[in-house]
């Protein structure tokens, strides 16, 4: 299963539109460029903003896949 959403970066207010695929543990995240915002994905938001998952963060703006 495969949806749109979107999270915000919170050092800088940016909004991330993203592309979520659902597996059996986790969540793939990839940065998408166009389309609808889709729905907010708070808890995958919280997570990538922890210091510790700045780097996952980073990766997903990159253009690679993330997962949560």
């Amino acid at each position: 299963m495969q949806t749109i959403g979107y999270i915000i970066d919170k050092r800088n207010g940016e909004k991330i539109k993203i592309l979520v695929r659902q597996s059996k543990y986790c969540r793939h995240l990839k940065m998408r460029k166009t389309g609808k915002d889709g729905n907010h994905f708070t808890e995958e938001e919280f997570h990538l903003n922890e210091p510790a998952y700045k780097q996952q963060l980073e990766n997903l703006k990159n253009g690679k896949v993330v997962h949560c």
